[in-house]
This record gives structure tokens, C-alpha cells and sequence, in this order.
């Protein structure tokens, strides 16, 4: 019996050891990507879903360069939209004193980040 206890303390440190080794590391973000004024809260919840729509079937390279993560350090190829992004509204008085709404896409993003150095 104490021979499983030392396998899996020695599976661990192994895997340890990889994961130390590795020549990168996974970031995640949040960010707030937001559509044009509209004139209705609809119109803006209909935008920001479109939104959505595009950004989670578009390729990794359009997803860099649209969320403006564009670094050497970036793997680009990894860059995705998580599940669990959702849209809200903001609403906002313009100059002329008339009601105007944002949709607002909230998604979290991860990526691969190499490592300095490699």
C-alpha cells in the first residue's frame, strides 16, 4: 500500500517538472468590445450580439488584431473567445442631448503567451 502513495506523489512531480519546463503559459482576459450608438436598447442588444456572432467564428489572427493583441510574445494561433460571453447596454446622452445605446460583448479570452526568452 505505500507504494501507490509514492507513485502518485512521483506522477505529481513529474508533471510538475513539465509544467515548469514549458516554454510558454495560458492567459486569460476579459474584455469589453463595444458596437456603435444606436437609437433603441434593442437595436444595440441585436448589435452586440452580432458582435458576438463574428468574433466567435472568426480566426484567431482576425481576433488578434481586433482585440488589439498584437505582441510578439503572443502566440496568435491560440487566441479564443471563451464560453460565457454576454452582451449588455449602456445607454449614453450625446451632445445634442438625445438618448443613444452601446451594446457591450463581455468575453473572456485566452491565449498562449511564450515565455521570454524562447
Amino acid at each position: 500500500m505505500k507504494t501507490l502513495p509514492k507513485l502518485i506523489a512521483t506522477s505529481l512531480l513529474v508533471m510538475g517538472a513539465t509544467a515548469a519546463n514549458a516554454d510558454y503559459y495560458e492567459a486569460i482576459t476579459s474584455e469589453k468590445i463595444q458596437t456603435g450608438v444606436t437609437e433603441s436598447r434593442s437595436e444595440a442588444y441585436k448589435a452586440g450580439w452580432d458582435k458576438l456572432s463574428s468574433l466567435e467564428s472568426a480566426s484567431p489572427y482576425t481576433l488578434s488584431s481586433e482585440l488589439g493583441l498584437v505582441h510578439p510574445e503572443i502566440n496568435e494561433s491560440t487566441i479564443n473567445i471563451d464560453d460565457g460571453a454576454y452582451i449588455t447596454v449602456e445607454s449614453q446622452v450625446r451632445a445634442n442631448g438625445e438618448l443613444g445605446y452601446i451594446g457591450v460583448v463581455n468575453a473572456g479570452v485566452s491565449y498562449e503567451v511564450n515565455k521570454l526568452g524562447n
